[in-house]
């Protein structure tokens, strides 16, 4: 016939609903069975094809199943240790990153099990958190006397620590040529 051109089918267009798996990759392909082109004469239909384009997230980089993402530090904080906590790839997950006291910028962390889930399985790759340091602003008078006090106790206490060493080593510099003495004159007694 002529809608058919004699293939014993027509065009037609149908919206297919397709399941995505958590934790498929760009490029990778979801085949749907029977809902491809219609065969010709009443032949069975093929299969639709989709391939997986996955865009970028605002605040993870996937390489893998691993997500690398950064997080902002006030410089205090980092100074005695804090908690951070940001939102998950996960709907309505929430991760706290532990940052340690003495963090350095640009340190990365790992949160184990908290990427992207792999693929038809429970497990999920490892976050890996950036760490930016930001120098703390606004600081009132009476805050900033108070870590003026602290540094130059600090100071203070460095520079004794390092005459405290100094001494010792000048001791213990003493006490290897006394013995070193002792020796020598015992040695020269025997000689006589």
């Amino acid at each position: 016939c002529e809608t058919c051109g004699g293939q014993g089918r027509t065009p037609d267009h149908e919206r297919v609903s397709v399941e995505i798996p958590a934790g498929v990759h760009s490029g990778q392909s979801i085949s749907i069975s029977g809902k491809g082109e219609a065969g010709v004469r009443g032949d069975t239909s093929g299969d639709l094809i989709v391939t997986i384009e996955v865009s970028q997230h605002k605040d993870f980089e996937r390489r893998g199943d691993d997500l690398f993402t950064s997080v902002s530090v006030d410089s205090l904080e980092v100074i005695v240790g804090t908690t951070v906590t940001i939102d998950g790839i996960i709907k309505d997950e929430t991760i706290d990153i532990s940052i340690p006291a003495g963090c350095k910028y640009g340190q990365q962390l790992s949160v184990a099990g908290k990427g992207m889930p792999r693929l038809h399985t429970k497990a999920r790759g490892n976050l890996y958190v950036l760490v930016h340091i930001e120098t703390s602003t606004g600081l009132t008078k009476d805050q900033l006397d108070t870590l003026t006090s602290l540094i130059d106790e600090r100071k203070q206490s460095s520079v004794q620590d390092n005459q405290d060493e100094s001494h010792a080593a000048q001791s213990e510099g003493r006490d290897s040529s006394d013995h070193k003495n002792k020796n020598a004159k015992k040695a020269s007694k025997k000689r006589r």
